[in-house]
């Protein structure tokens, strides 16, 4: 999170209300979203690992 500067406030929103949820295997399921970074990056995909 540090080296691509995401804020851990859309880390946690991306968690609690993910657009889309997918399995990846029976450990890993991925939570993405589209957000506005102010950047022009408007994607972020999170992998869970339980």
């Amino acid at each position: 999170m540090e080296k691509r500067k995401v804020p851990i406030s859309f880390v946690e929103t991306v968690l609690e209300n993910p657009q889309q949820t997918l399995q990846q295997d029976e450990e890993i399921t991925i939570y993405q979203s589209q957000m506005d970074f102010g950047t022009g990056k408007l994607y972020l995909g999170l992998a869970e690992k339980i």
